[in-house]
């Protein structure tokens, strides 16, 4: 579903960041959860394109939402900081999954993947400013301002 992406690529930038974030989570948390509770192959495929979906939606724009917050200066260290954490998830996830499957079975573990989907979801619905700069209440950081020279008095 990656090729999805380049058609979503530019929805963020017509409908604002926040909508295909939320809408993608979702998406993705549902397609998760039904591969749990359907059976055969062709239900999974669909729930799986369904996932890739919301992944589709929500994956390039997650990107955009820092660097519309950070001034120009600090965007680079912005853009770290933020892919240091998300790049984190991914070993979190991991760890919570083989877990879950070790101590559990492997259907909690797709329980789990969707229920922080949603919840990521909800928390992106509820807390997220809108950072388009068009179309959201979010003002970029003003620029640190220099200290004016002062100039010396000509006699």
């Amino acid at each position: 579903m990656y090729f999805l992406q380049i058609a979503t690529g530019g929805l963020a930038d017509r409908i604002g960041r926040r909508p295909p974030v939320v809408l993608g989570m979702f998406l993705a948390g549902a397609g998760v959860l039904g591969m749990v509770l359907v059976k055969g192959y062709l239900s999974w495929a669909v729930l799986a394109a369904v996932s890739g979906i919301g992944m589709a939606l929500l994956y390039p724009h997650l990107m955009t939402v820092p660097s519309d917050a950070a001034h120009p200066t600090w965007r680079s260290a912005g853009m770290g900081v933020y892919r240091m954490w998300r790049d984190s998830g991914y070993a979190v996830g991991a760890i919570l999954i083989g877990l879950s499957m070790k101590f559990v079975n492997a259907e909690a573990a797709f329980y789990m993947t969707a229920g922080l989907m949603f919840v990521s979801g909800a928390v992106v619905y509820i807390w997220m400013e809108e950072t388009h700069p068009d179309l959201g209440t979010h003002e970029p950081p003003a620029p640190a301002t220099e200290k004016p020279v002062e100039t010396v008095p000509r006699d």
